[in-house]
């Protein structure tokens, strides 16, 4: 029998190492002069195929990505190398792609080290909030629309939206009151974010991106950050200029039609810097979307054991728990929703009825036997022409008196 044919080689790729505490849960560096760093190690994070890198053309300067991304999933800002001993050998002015394997350290300072707050691999953005089946988010879903009114990337129409959370309702506002709080770099933390229902935790988008949003498909680069500059994704930009670029990780035919939004493409985002996501959301989607297609497993395996207390707050994140917790969400939803549209019914009825006595008394006319309207009918009649004649008297008999005079 004939040998099958041998899988090909892998073609060249550039793996990154980071440095993270030891397996044990994780506690929050207050003292970096007293944190032991010895008992730290390097792990591989990532592993990017150059091939891939190249058709997705993400950017000009592939290794200011690449700090970028790495960056964004440890939440710690440093720089690439070499050796794992001392920073060297990395041109970030490098277009061109290494044509061999490569391997990279991702070095940090230890005050960075101090603010590490990894993104969490179960980052779990699957449950959507479409637009058009959830009545229980209608005020977020209508803040959304009044602030973007279009899609972000295609300005399809604001009702054939939705209003897409960026961190899942589902995670519930402890998550991202926790993760907001660690990432905020902001003295004033004007970027912390205490509900998942906030304004800022939401983007307008058409179901189709916000479903691979969902699935970490597509992700949003804004620059300039701390490692790139806009004119990295954008030559005509200027490189300081505020800009949210569309990346999509999918490669084929179905995603370079008119209708879908082309790479690198510009985000409409409207209103301030006040009710616009902050962000270190948009970290939050493109480290889980790096993770997703570049991402080692046992680098998500150490991450999650090693912050579980800091992601999690202790509570086992089961299947069966994060559906517990879904149900309670949804009740809670639920409830404020009925609620909210008993007050809103009650104002319609009293915007909609007459007065309450008005109706008494036509009420207590209609009910009336037949014979006793017909008579009271017949006394107002009477009573009428009464004071008619009464009133016909007394005209006359003060013309006769001023005669007599």
């Amino acid at each position: 029998m004939a040998a099958l044919p041998s899988k090909p080689p892998p073609g060249p790729a550039i793996n990154v190492y980071v440095f993270i505490p030891p397996l044990i849960e994780r506690t929050v560096i207050t003292n970096v002069d007293e944190e032991d760093f010895s008992t730290w190690r390097w792990i591989h994070c990532l592993e990017i195929p150059t091939a891939k890198l190249q058709a997705l053309n993400l950017s000009r300067y592939p290794f200011r990505w690449i700090r970028y991304s790495v960056g964004v999933i440890l939440g710690s800002w440093g720089f690439l190398s070499t050796s794992e001993e001392v920073i060297q050998g990395v041109d970030y002015d490098q277009t061109m792609l290494p044509t061999t394997t490569l391997v990279l350290y991702y070095h940090t300072s230890n005050e960075e080290r101090a603010r590490m707050f990894p993104i969490d691999p179960n980052f779990d953005r699957t449950t959507l909030t479409s637009s058009t089946h959830t009545e229980r988010y209608h005020p977020f879903v209508e803040t959304v629309r009044k602030r973007d009114t279009s899609c972000i990337f295609t300005n399809a129409a604001a009702e054939y939206c939705d209003a897409a959370h960026i961190i899942a309702h589902s995670k519930g506002d402890q998550y991202i009151n926790t993760f907001t709080e660690r990432r905020s770099r902001d003295p004033e933390q004007r970027d912390v974010i205490n509900s998942r229902s906030d304004v800022r935790n939401g983007l307008l988008m058409s179901p189709l991106l916000h479903r691979m949003l969902g699935d970490a498909s597509i992700a949003i680069l804004k620059t300039p950050n701390f490692a790139m500059k806009t004119t990295d994704v954008d030559p005509l930009a200027g490189p300081d200029e505020p800009r949210w670029s569309f990346h999509c990780f999918r490669e084929g035919p179905q995603y370079t039609t008119f209708t879908f939004p082309r790479q690198c493409s510009k985000a409409c985002l409207s209103g301030s810097a006040s009710n616009t996501p902050p962000d270190i959301l948009f970290e939050a989607i493109y480290a889980i979307a790096i993770l997703s297609y570049f991402g080692v497993e046992q680098t998500e395996n150490d991450i999650s054991a090693v912050w579980n207390r800091d992601f999690y707050s202790g509570e086992p994140m089961s299947a069966q728990h994060i559906e517990q917790k879904q149900f309670t969400y949804d009740k809670e939803d639920g409830d404020r929703t009925k609620a909210r549209h008993g007050k809103e019914r009650n104002e319609r009825e009293a915007r909609r009825n007459p007065d309450m006595m008005d109706l008494v008394m036509v009420f207590s006319s209609l009910a009336a036997p037949p014979r006793q309207v017909q008579d009271a009918h017949e006394r107002a009649v009477r009573k009428r022409a009464q004071d008619k004649v009464s009133s016909w008297l007394s005209t006359s008999s003060n013309q006769s008196g001023a005669t007599a005079v």
